[in-house]
C-alpha cells in the first residue's frame, strides 16, 4: 500500500567560510557582536507518494549542485553549531520556489509529489542570548 511520507533534504554548500558568511555582518549590525561564525542551509520538505530513490533523484537533479553542493535526506547536515535556528514560510503564503520545484519534479516523472515547502536552517557560532536569537529570527 503506498501511503503519504513527508521527506526532509537539506543543501549546503561544500566550501563555505562561516566567519565571512554575511549573516554575522548583519548580526553585528544588529549589536550582536556574540556571534563569530554561520553557515545557511536551504531546507526542502517534499511531501507525497514518493519512493526514496525519487527524493534521491529530486535531490541530485533540481536541489543540489553536484560541483558546489551536498545535501542530506532526513538526516541533517552533519555539521557543528553552537546554535541552530530554522525558518520556514507561515502556513498559506505562496512560495514560489516550492510551487516551481512541485512543477519541475512532475516534469521529471516523480508525479506523486503532492506538495513541497521551503525553508532555512543558519547554524551560528558564538554564545547568543535566547534574547539575541530571537532577534536573529525575526
Amino acid at each position: 500500500m503506498n501511503e503519504t511520507r513527508t521527506y526532509r533534504v537539506e543543501v549546503w554548500s561544500r566550501v563555505s567560510d562561516a566567519l565571512r558568511d554575511p549573516r554575522v555582518q548583519t548580526a553585528h549590525q544588529l549589536g550582536i557582536e556574540s556571534i563569530v561564525g554561520s553557515l545557511g542551509v536551504r531546507l526542502f520538505f517534499l511531501s507525497g507518494v514518493v519512493t526514496p530513490s525519487e527524493i534521491e533523484t529530486l535531490a541530485v537533479e533540481l536541489l543540489a549542485d553536484p560541483v558546489t553542493e551536498q545535501y542530506s535526506i532526513d538526516e541533517g547536515a552533519a555539521i557543528s553549531a553552537d546554535h541552530t535556528l530554522e525558518v520556514t514560510l507561515l502556513p498559506g503564503v505562496t512560495d514560489p520556489a516550492a510551487e516551481n520545484l512541485l512543477r519541475a519534479a512532475h516534469a521529471l516523472g516523480v508525479t506523486g509529489l503532492e506538495r513541497a515547502a521551503t525553508g532555512e536552517r543558519c547554524l551560528l557560532l558564538g554564545t547568543l542570548s535566547r534574547q539575541e536569537l530571537e532577534t536573529l529570527a525575526v
